[in-house]
């Protein structure tokens, strides 16, 4: 029986038109001698054999790239075969400014701003309230 696992799954992210973000995948046990195969929307990418592996998006003006979708990667030790956990990779558009807007609460004006932060669990861009009173 082997010990052949995955210590650290890929993680989904966002990332803007043409640009690329890095898919990785730590494994240990088993043989020691690992092999990498990466999936986009269930099926094999050619030659996308190694880890990390280089994901470069779907850039309009040039018509290249992957769309956004669902990526895996299945690894092996020669002996067992493990499927990663499935992972989303996005393109990120209108996630730039910092939105403001005007807010009244029990009659005192409040200027409320919204800042862009990484979520820690998909790190994807999210919409953070940040509330100061004038």
């Amino acid at each position: 029986m082997s010990n052949f696992n995955i210590i650290a799954q890929p993680m989904s992210q966002g990332v803007y038109p043409g640009g690329s973000v890095p898919l990785s995948v730590l494994v240990g046990g088993g043989s020691g001698s690992y092999t990498y195969q990466w999936l986009y929307d269930g099926s094999n990418i050619p030659s996308a054999s190694s880890s990390p592996y280089s994901v470069a998006t779907y850039n309009p003006a040039t018509n290249t790239g992957k769309l956004p979708g669902q990526y895996a990667v299945s690894t092996s030790d020669g002996t067992t075969t493990i499927l990663s956990n499935t992972v989303f990779v996005g393109t990120l558009t209108n996630v730039q400014g910092t939105p403001t807007d005007m807010v009244t609460v029990n009659n005192v004006p409040y200027k409320s701003s919204f800042v862009w932060e990484l979520d820690p669990v998909t790190s994807l861009p999210v919409k953070v309230k940040v509330v100061n009173s004038f």
